[in-house]
């Protein structure tokens, strides 16, 4: 939780300027952080890459959420990220390759305006190092632009 606390409150002149709210709520003053098995920096990074694409995609007065639970049955504890963005969404064609190293889902995107197409790439890599798993799911629907992006990731909680 302190790590994507970090991002967040470093994101915040980019959400600013985008006229976009980022909502992770604090945690209740009894809750134990969740400490999962990645370094800090890893941690940091995957979070960043992930509020930045969120922040991109995201209409002005639109709002990112994130969420942290976990899941303590399992064996091991899992911790779960999920980030959700109300931007344009992200079409089935696109959805099978957003993982591929250097790929861009809409051609009219340039390395200025739309990155390296390495940043999900990078994020599915530290997520799996960690042996933990990534998912984005998105349906766009061009009735309901507002839809978005959800993004899961499940990692292992460090014991």
């Amino acid at each position: 939780n302190a790590s994507i606390r970090e991002v967040v409150t470093q994101m915040e002149t980019i959400a600013t300027l985008r006229n976009v709210q980022v909502a992770f709520p604090c945690p209740a003053p009894d809750a134990a952080p969740l400490n999962v098995a990645m370094p800090a920096a890893d941690c940091r990074l995957l979070v960043s890459n992930l509020l930045m694409n969120a922040l991109q995609h995201s209409p002005p007065d639109a709002t990112v959420e994130i969420g942290v639970t976990q899941e303590p049955d399992l064996n091991p504890p899992v911790a779960v990220l999920v980030l959700q963005d109300r931007g344009d969404g992200i079409t089935p064609e696109a959805l099978p390759h957003i993982f591929d190293r250097f790929y861009r889902g809409d051609p009219s995107r340039t390395r200025n305006t739309g990155g390296t197409g390495l940043g999900l790439a990078i994020c599915k890599a530290i997520v799996q190092q960690a042996r933990g798993g990534i998912r984005i799911a998105s349906q766009p629907n061009p009735e309901r632009p507002a839809q978005g992006t959800t993004v899961t990731v499940r990692l292992p909680i460090a014991p």
